[in-house]
């Protein structure tokens, strides 16, 4: 009877677990893809503003 009990919980415990997961990977995701796109404008504007000294001088 006490394995049993403890034994839900833990099924409990690891769909819980799951559910965080995914959501940390989902998260994540999202995450790395904004951070990129950041960076990747940062980079163009960087570029961009080089060109402009560059034909200014």
């Amino acid at each position: 009877m006490i394995v049993r009990r403890i034994m839900s919980k833990t099924v409990e415990v690891k769909k819980k677990l799951k559910c965080f997961i995914s959501k940390m990977k989902v998260n994540l995701i999202a995450m790395s893809l904004w951070f990129s796109l950041s960076f990747q404008t940062a980079i163009l504007q960087w570029l961009s503003s080089l060109q402009f000294q560059v034909s200014h001088l």
